[in-house]
């Protein structure tokens, strides 16, 4: 099974659940730009980064990150601002070495139903938007 949805329902959906306004698009190498637009002083400014999806697992994404030059300070002041105001979601976020963060969806209380029945596969970036495989579980009889 498949579950496609185009950058521009996710760039609502972040709105909308995260009151934070950001870009998202097709990057070469099947990757996607993230852009930030963030108003210091009089002027907005755009801060970028791509994102791939490393590994897959039924239970866990990795993703991993390429951009600007202080790229890790801004990914780490994103992830305590998402800790301290969303802590039930960020249990499963572990940032790794080599620009990745693991998100482990059974360290999410919320997540674990899902994880408990839905088998993630594969996560696939096009240029029209973001293609989530899974498979349903079977299950097991006593």
């Amino acid at each position: 099974m498949e579950v496609k949805a185009t950058y521009k329902e996710l760039c609502s959906y972040i709105q909308e659940r995260f009151k934070q306004p950001v870009s998202l698009s097709f990057a070469e190498g099947g990757e996607i730009r993230v852009t930030y637009t963030k108003r210091i002083l009089i002027k907005d400014v755009n801060i970028s980064v791509n994102l791939r999806f490393d590994e897959v697992k039924s239970d866990s994404v990795t993703i991993a990150y390429d951009g600007a030059f202080g790229l890790d300070t801004i990914i780490s002041g994103v992830l305590s601002f998402f800790k301290s105001h969303f802590p039930d979601l960020s249990a499963g976020i572990h940032p790794e070495d080599g620009h990745r963060i693991r998100i482990n969806l059974s360290e999410i209380e919320k997540a674990k139903p899902v994880v408990e029945n839905i088998e993630l596969r594969d996560i696939k970036v096009s240029e029209e938007g973001l293609r989530i495989e899974f498979g349903l579980k079977v299950p097991e009889s006593n």
